[in-house]
């Protein structure tokens, strides 16, 4: 399995390194549509030619997804994923969001920020930070599935946050991360397949698993994506990330406490 931990983090990585590299030259004035661009061009500069999905981009209030019914945009929902041509001011909440393929394997990456001073906005992506690592926390205790959402509840009520998710909400926030060559969304072949056969530029994410997922058992060995999104006075911030489920060790791919090369050892 280590071959298949090491292409993820690789995408996952490149992914983060994108959106650290964009938000680093946006500037007052540019949209969502530029800052999408950037990403994409950027991207491609790296030899990436395939994407899970288009780079996205998200100012001001529409960080917080409000009226959305999915993550990305499906058949028949309106695309107000797509970046919009609203201009960055200064202060400003930006998150970017990209996906790319590295020989038929995607990782994502989200990047919650503010262009300029926005102290309510750090807080909220502190916020964040805090619940990243209380899940990490949570599973490396066995936790259950059913403890992790109900932390996640507690966690956000005693902030005056709102989880934004579609229901059933465990469904976004843990997903076993399936990375055989015919399903999944860690495969871009299908999800060119699915973009061809609807005309849907953005498909929806494909199924990861065919096994309903029992609220009261642990989160089993293996790779699992944990995608919360956090909202406080119109405003929105999250992240997207890759936990690594070993014999009961736990690591999120691509951060400063379980590098990558630390898990290419223990793989």
């Amino acid at each position: 399995m280590s071959l298949r931990i090491k292409e993820l983090a690789e995408a996952e990585l490149l992914a983060k390194r994108c959106t650290q590299a964009i938000a680093a030259i946006l500037e007052p004035g540019m949209s969502e549509q530029d800052a999408a661009s950037l990403m994409r061009e950027w991207l491609k500069q790296q030899g990436v030619t395939q994407h899970l999905h288009r780079p996205l981009a998200w100012f001001g209030q529409r960080t917080a997804l409000a009226g959305r019914s999915g993550w990305l945009p499906r058949p028949g929902i309106r695309p107000d994923y797509f970046p919009s041509d609203i201009s960055l001011r200064d202060g400003m909440a930006v998150s970017l969001y990209c996906a790319p393929s590295i020989e038929h394997k995607a990782a994502e990456s989200l990047l919650c920020t503010t262009i300029g001073q926005n102290p309510d906005y750090a807080r909220l992506t502190a916020d964040v930070a805090e619940l990243q690592t209380r899940l990490h926390d949570f599973v490396s205790q066995s936790r259950s599935i059913q403890a992790l959402e109900e932390m996640m509840q507690r966690f956000a009520a005693g902030r005056s946050l709102q989880l934004a998710h579609r229901r059933p909400p465990v469904l976004d926030w843990l997903r076993p991360f399936s990375i055989s060559p015919d399903t999944g969304y860690a495969d871009a072949r299908l999800v060119d397949k699915l973009a061809t056969l609807t005309g849907n530029p953005m498909p929806a994410h494909l199924p990861t698993s065919q096994i309903p997922l029992d609220h009261a058992s642990q989160l089993t060995d293996g790779l699992w994506v944990i995608q919360p999104w956090l909202v406080r006075d119109k405003r929105g911030a999250g992240f997207r990330s890759l936990l690594h489920v070993n014999n009961g060790t736990v690591n999120w791919l691509n951060t400063d406490e379980a590098p990558l090369e630390t898990l290419m050892e223990s793989a």
